[in-house]
């Protein structure tokens, strides 16, 4: 009944937030961010750049919100005994810690590019932005994928064969971090 229902969402922050968080509007990343930046001017860099921030301006509204409605429910996550609670939790909490670390990241990457980035080798003429597990900027951003990491992991170990396993399992698959290279 919808009165257990409530009592059953009281019980736990875990089921809680995921109850508030399944109220908010579909998030989509539509497009795809600009990775590649020939040189330029330093006010053409600067241009180019900031135009490529947009892309994580757009989104970032809708992750941040998404994130920090689930995260008040980590604390309870333990104490969930179903384990569909559990695949549900870790699965939501592992896909929006891993959508925020790519897009923090990216946007981190950008402003370090910004700050001033010199090639090693002469002839190179562009820097390319590409998905790795590595983490060039704020820690921050490195504890957020690791994070990702161990709720997407635990669907995967312990949900094998559901397809909560199959979507964390295809999450892994992406980098969570980014690396430049010249070109």
């Amino acid at each position: 009944s919808e009165a257990d229902y409530r009592k059953l969402l009281a019980e736990n922050k875990a089921r809680q937030v995921l109850h508030e968080a399944a109220k908010l509007p579909k998030l989509v990343v539509e497009d795809y961010p600009s990775l590649s930046f020939p040189k330029g001017t330093e006010a053409q860099n600067a241009r180019n750049i900031t135009t490529a921030q947009q892309f994580a301006a757009k989104y970032t509204p809708g992750v941040d919100r998404l994130y920090n409605v689930l995260a008040p429910g980590e604390a309870d996550r333990d104490k969930l005994t179903s384990l569909r609670w559990q695949a549900e939790f870790d699965l939501a909490m592992g896909r929006a810690s891993a959508l925020k670390a790519r897009l923090d990241g990216y946007n981190s990457m950008l402003a370090a590019l910004k700050r001033g980035k010199n090639f090693q080798n002469a002839s190179s003429t562009t820097w390319n932005l590409e998905a790795a597990d590595a983490f060039e900027t704020e820690s921050s951003i490195r504890k957020l994928a690791e994070r990702a990491r161990l709720y997407l992991d635990r669907v995967a170990k312990e949900h094998p064969g559901t397809p909560w396993a199959k979507i964390a399992e295809d999450e892994l698959k992406n980098p969570l971090g980014w690396t430049w290279k010249e070109s």
